[in-house]
């Protein structure tokens, strides 16, 4: 499956795309801001890309999230540091 799609978030254009190799066009996930590539990733697993408000990029984290329960555990712990869960 590929997937791609371009937002715009406080007035910064984000585009990412992402495939899976049994795509018969596969290319490497990709994150482009304000037509800067910050991530360009052949690894598998899921990729994490954190900007601040200008589009700067942050930081750039890979998780092998395939069959590793430690890395699944790290990507939601990292995805709740950056997005909080609000309990009401």
């Amino acid at each position: 499956v590929a997937l791609q799609t371009t937002q715009y978030v406080s007035g910064n254009k984000i585009y990412a795309y992402s495939s899976s190799y049994d795509v018969p066009s596969y290319q490497p996930a990709r994150v482009v801001v304000n037509d800067i590539e910050l991530a360009n990733t052949n690894s598998r697993g899921h990729t994490m890309v954190v900007t601040n408000s200008y589009g700067d990029l942050v930081s750039v984290t890979t998780y092998d999230t395939y069959g590793s329960g430690a890395a699944v555990t790290a990507l939601a712990t990292a995805l709740n540091v950056i997005l909080p869960v609000s309990v009401y």
